[in-house]
């Protein structure tokens, strides 16, 4: 976990991931207030918090209540990043079916999501996979694979 929040925190000191995830953070009723400091500042703010939890879960091996905070933070970050499938629009198309796979994501946004948690997607095939669910034809591979 400690790499995993290393590497977070590394990414949104990049200009790309501050353009990447300016939406999420607007459309957050969590962190929406970070837009205050401005779009490097805010992707800052939370680079310097994925370091934070990243020191406190190193120190948690000395400290059970270091571990203990680094940990609810972490839970806390990871909740906050799945709570954009709601909070953005877009996100997710909703929709009334009896379709199991209902609701059907938007692959690009859902991408951006995933690879913020950890997974990295493939778009392209990720489009083709529903294409052919809801099509009716079966998958031979899954469509989420760890990086």
């Amino acid at each position: 976990m400690v790499v995993v929040f290393v590497s977070f925190g590394m990414q949104k000191f990049t200009l790309e991931s501050a353009r990447g995830i300016v939406q999420y953070i607007s459309n957050s009723p969590f962190i929406f207030w970070l837009s205050v400091f401005g779009l490097r500042g805010e992707a800052h703010v939370l680079g310097v918090a994925d370091f934070a939890i990243a020191a406190l879960l190193v120190a948690g091996a000395f400290s059970p209540i270091l571990s203990a905070v680094g940990s609810l933070m972490g839970v806390v970050t990871f909740a906050i990043t799945w709570s954009f499938f709601f909070t953005t629009p877009g996100v997710v198309k909703w929709s009334f079916s009896t379709d199991p796979i209902a609701p059907t994501p938007n692959p690009a946004k859902v991408a951006l999501m995933l690879e913020e948690t950890g997974l990295a997607y493939q778009v392209d095939d990720a489009d083709r996979d529903c294409r052919r669910l809801s099509a009716g034809e079966p998958i031979s591979r899954p469509v989420l694979s760890p990086r």
